[in-house]
């Protein structure tokens, strides 16, 4: 076919082959596979205000899993210049949003917000797992186990809403959107939480999608993250799971117990 051109058709043929070269050069990722990089899991941390106790965590992680993992820290203003002058390890990333965050606050809930964000942002995943600033892991963890787990529906429903922290839940927004639609509300512990991929989706689709209730969440004067995500999970068709051993117990998980893999310290 290029023979029967005349010269004017081939200049112009050659320079359409030209341009298509270039785009494919600076286009690379719209031919080739995702260039994220790919874990089992990604564990969050809020971190606080001592760094020596944070590489004792992250010591501590390595050392009980038996899986591909990366670890988001979310930070402080102070943490965050901490993290980035400490050499850590190529797995775990400081999230460049600084978030200064308060107990018993929806911030709380908002570091653990950003970090998924992040994660969808930045990884291929399978699991996504919440840990706190006293999170340590004691019984080894596998993608195996994570797996297991997460084939069993368990939810932690709650229709007395007179009890705990109830009352307060009340009166988010989220707790309100769903009460009037006659549903219920669910909890658990954040410390161990576990969410697949496609939770975290469902999680950022939904706040993004009621930017009211995110910004009241995010700014209520209550642990909000002992609901928020867990209600949002269950009322999207999703579910959540939990491997930790309580939010108020300070203790090492049993030996070989199949459901506690994580437990809290005293700092």
């Amino acid at each position: 076919m290029i023979l029967f051109l005349n010269n004017n058709n081939m200049i112009l043929l050659l320079l359409i082959i030209i341009i298509i070269m270039f785009i494919i050069k600076d286009n690379k990722e719209l031919f080739t596979e995702s260039d994220k990089k790919n874990y089992d899991c990604i564990i969050s941390i809020n971190v606080h205000e001592k760094l020596d106790f944070l590489i004792n965590q992250l010591n501590n992680i390595k050392m009980n899993t038996s899986l591909s993992y990366a670890v988001i820290l979310n930070c402080n203003d102070y943490m965050f210049e901490e993290c980035n002058k400490y050499n850590l390890d190529n797995n775990i990333y400081v999230n460049n949003v600084i978030l200064n965050k308060k107990r018993f606050h929806g911030s709380l809930l908002n570091g653990i917000y950003n970090n998924i964000k992040y994660a969808l942002a930045n990884f291929e995943f399978k699991y996504f797992i919440v840990a706190s600033s006293r999170s340590m892991f004691g019984n080894n963890l596998t993608l195996e186990d994570l797996d297991r787990i997460t084939q069993i529906k368990e939810q932690n429903q709650n229709n007395n809403y007179d009890e705990w922290h109830w009352p307060s839940f009340k009166n988010t927004l989220l707790a309100e959107y769903y009460l009037e639609q006659n549903k219920d509300l669910y909890k658990s512990p954040h410390e161990g939480l576990l969410i697949t991929k496609n939770g975290c989706y469902k999680i950022v689709n939904f706040l993004e999608s009621h930017p009211d209730i995110k910004n009241n969440l995010f700014n209520f004067d209550g642990c909000v993250e002992e609901f928020g995500f867990q209600t949002i999970l269950i009322n999207s068709d999703e579910s959540f799971h939990y491997i930790g051993n309580g939010c108020c117990i300070e203790k090492i998980a049993e030996p070989n117990n199949t459901k506690e893999y994580m437990y809290k310290v005293s700092r």
